[in-house]
């Protein structure tokens, strides 16, 4: 676990995989959590907040916790470039995701055995794969990536499906 000031300056880089989803009054492109019903908002960062404690209060055994918890499955996850091939598994998710990119975790991170959980997170790179089923025709890796760019980073639409995208990626990381 990782809970005090680092020995570097920079936070913790990992990989993950987003939902994308159009929000809100605008209908913009939104960066949405796989597992969680949680939006990544643009230029804000995410502070990760133990949903089970908010949702079971009558059940739970302990009082509210600091997010990530060594006792609990909360935070915000990130793993290594090589382990999002299983994120991208269209039997996995009912609607598979096909965006991914390079996060920054800081705050409080601890180290699992896939990965990590942080208090805190936001995308440093953002990569769109041509989805694996069909969009309507005006929606294109290049318009989700364009509407992506909200979040101020680098986002790069690809012309490949998610799991040779995340290969082509990995020649390249």
């Amino acid at each position: 676990m990782i809970d005090r000031a680092p020995d570097y300056a920079e936070p913790l880089g990992g990989w993950r995989v987003w939902r994308v989803a159009r929000v809100g009054e605008r209908d913009a492109y939104r960066l949405l959590s796989l597992a969680q019903e949680v939006v990544w908002e643009p230029r804000e960062e995410l502070v990760a907040d133990c949903r089970r404690c908010r949702l079971l209060p009558k059940l739970r055994r302990s009082a509210h916790h600091v997010s990530p918890a060594e006792t609990c499955s909360c935070g915000i996850y990130a793993t290594q470039l090589e382990r999002l091939e299983w994120f991208l598994d269209e039997r996995t998710w009912p609607t598979p995701p096909y965006v991914f990119g390079r996060v920054a975790l800081w705050g409080r991170v601890i180290e699992c055995e896939r990965g990590w959980r942080a208090s805190h997170a936001y995308p440093q790179e953002i990569f769109v794969a041509a989805p694996p089923y069909r969009l309507r025709d005006d929606v294109t890796p290049g318009s989700i990536a364009a509407g992506l760019g909200e979040y101020g980073v680098p986002v790069q639409p690809l012309s490949l499906a998610p799991h040779a995208a995340l290969g082509s990626l990995a020649e390249h990381h």
